[in-house]
Formats: structure tokens, C-alpha cells, sequence
């Protein structure tokens, strides 16, 4: 006889997946500077990895975590006529290193917190992920096409010391 296998708990779940196209990047006020947050069109939530610890012990290897590393985070932006974001980003990279003088900024100046929010269809944040000491370490202003209607895009990596998935 054919026996029925149960999984308590999965049928009859509320279950509502979060959606990729509810989000935010909230920039920060750096001296002035302000990247419009609706230019965010594209993005990608935190990732890190973790070193390997090799440790060799009578005749076998052992491993364990070592150093983490937070990769870089990439968001690419629409560049509005009127509150433009190329402006911004250039302000920020000239904290970092002015290319009209050669001076170079202490990270102090240059370096703040950035939060991502996720939002569940009534705009309620329902996750943040906060990036501590983040700057641009990767700017590019993108492609141009005569034969193409599409908005001038932007690409950012930022660089930023740690993640806090905040709820």
C-alpha cells in the first residue's frame, strides 16, 4: 500500500515572496552631495565570502573559516537631465582624489553608510541591509548609441567595509 508522506508546515503557509522590484538605495548626504535615489534602476543585495583555513594535522586536512570578504556592491543608475546623478557620483570620487589638485581625501570624508531597503507591495521595508564605510571604488558613465532610445545608464561598485542585514 502506497503510504502518503506529510511535510507539516508547508501546505496552507502564507507565503509571500519578496519581489525583486520593490527596493531602494538611500545615499548618503556627503557635504552636500545627494545621488537621487530614484535613479537606482538595477542592483543586487549584499555578498561576502569567506578565506579557507588550511589546517594539516596527522595526515589529513582540516578546514575553517578564516578572514571574511564583502564584495563589492553594484547598482546601476539612470542619469536624470535635471537632478543629475553623473554630478553627484563625480562629487563623491573628487572627496576621494581631486583630479584638478592630486590631493587626496581622508576616508573620513569620503567613506559613509548606504542602506538598501526592500519593501513589500505598500512600501512598509519589510529587509535593510546597511553597508558600513561604503564608497564608489568603480565608477563607469556607460555606452552611448546615436541609434538607441534607451536612458544614459551609470555603473557604480561600491566598496564598503561590512554589511548589517538590520530585519
Amino acid at each position: 500500500m502506497a503510504q502518503t508522506i506529510g511535510y507539516p508546515g508547508l501546505l496552507g503557509v502564507d507565503y509571500t515572496p519578496i519581489i525583486q522590484t520593490f527596493w531602494i538605495v538611500s545615499w548618503p548626504d556627503i557635504a552636500g552631495i545627494s545621488i537621487p535615489a530614484f535613479t537606482a534602476q538595477t542592483s543586487k543585495r549584499p555578498s561576502w565570502n569567506f578565506e579557507e583555513v588550511e589546517i594539516h594535522y596527522q595526515g589529513i586536512k582540516r578546514y575553517i573559516a578564516g578572514k571574511i570578504t564583502y564584495d563589492t556592491f553594484s547598482v546601476t543608475l539612470f542619469d536624470p537631465i535635471d537632478s543629475s546623478a553623473s554630478q553627484e557620483i563625480v562629487a563623491w570620487c573628487s572627496i576621494i582624489h581631486d583630479p584638478n589638485t592630486g590631493g587626496h581625501g581622508y576616508p573620513s570624508m569620503y567613506k559613509h553608510d548606504i542602506n538598501l531597503e526592500l519593501w513589500d507591495g505598500f512600501q512598509n521595508v519589510i529587509q535593510k541591509w546597511t553597508g558600513k564605510g561604503a564608497w564608489p571604488s568603480k565608477v563607469d558613465f556607460g555606452a552611448l548609441d546615436q541609434k538607441s532610445g534607451n536612458p544614459v545608464e551609470i555603473s557604480l561598485d561600491i566598496r564598503a567595509d561590512w554589511w548589517l542585514l538590520e530585519f
